[in-house]
């Protein structure tokens, strides 16, 4: 039996997953695994979103300069982020297996990894 709601505590609240799912399971239910057609909390059709438990993939093209575009949207594609790469940018004539050539681009599935970057802050000395 489906059955869909939306759980906040104020007009267009926005929470991490772990506390949507936690309001869901108060209510006993679970997260989506869809968008839904309730508009409480705020929400329309087209503004109201959904935490999924659905896997998402977003490619992203890194041009010759080591550039990097999401490949996402148009709009996306046109914002491009320097990064500061451990061995130099991508030799884009020569795209990683994983990757698809482009002109003058690689465009590459995108990975998501959360590490610490520091374990311990460290002092300046004075």
């Amino acid at each position: 039996d489906y059955r869909e709601d939306h759980v906040c505590g104020y007009e267009e609240e926005l929470v991490p997953f772990s506390e949507a799912e936690k309001n869901c399971k108060g209510i006993g239910m679970n997260i989506c695994d869809r968008e839904t057609s309730s508009s409480k909390c705020g929400y329309n059709s087209e503004t109201a979103k959904v935490w999924t438990l659905e896997t998402c993939s977003v490619n992203i093209s890194v041009d010759s300069s080591g550039k990097v575009a999401s490949y996402h949207t148009d709009k996306t594609k046109m914002n491009k982020v320097s990064v500061n790469w451990d061995n130099g940018p991508l030799d884009v004539k020569n795209c990683p297996s994983t990757c698809t050539s482009l002109t003058d681009s690689c465009l590459c599935p995108m990975r998501i990894e959360i590490q610490a970057v520091l374990t311990a802050c460290q002092h300046r000395p004075s």
